[in-house]
């Protein structure tokens, strides 16, 4: 004869807490302003001839040609 066991009652899960989906800009820093496009534009360009001379001139000082074609 098998053994009088109670059977296990089921676990109650609680529910999980809702967070809050609350979202919180920071406001738009005044600097934004001060500058235009066309200011943001030319310093761009700027910079990019700027960093094209260095280049140019790295290759130019260098005593070692890297891409020389090869007279043969």
């Amino acid at each position: 004869m098998p053994f009088n066991l109670t059977k296990p009652k089921p676990k109650v899960i609680p529910q999980p807490e809702a967070l809050a989906r609350e979202v919180i800009a920071n406001p738009i820093p005044k600097s934004l302003f001060k500058k235009s496009v066309i200011d943001v534009e030319k310093d761009k360009e700027d910079r990019r001839k700027a960093k094209t001379e260095a280049i140019r001139k790295e290759y130019e000082d260098n005593t070692k040609k890297r891409f020389e074609l090869a007279t043969e």
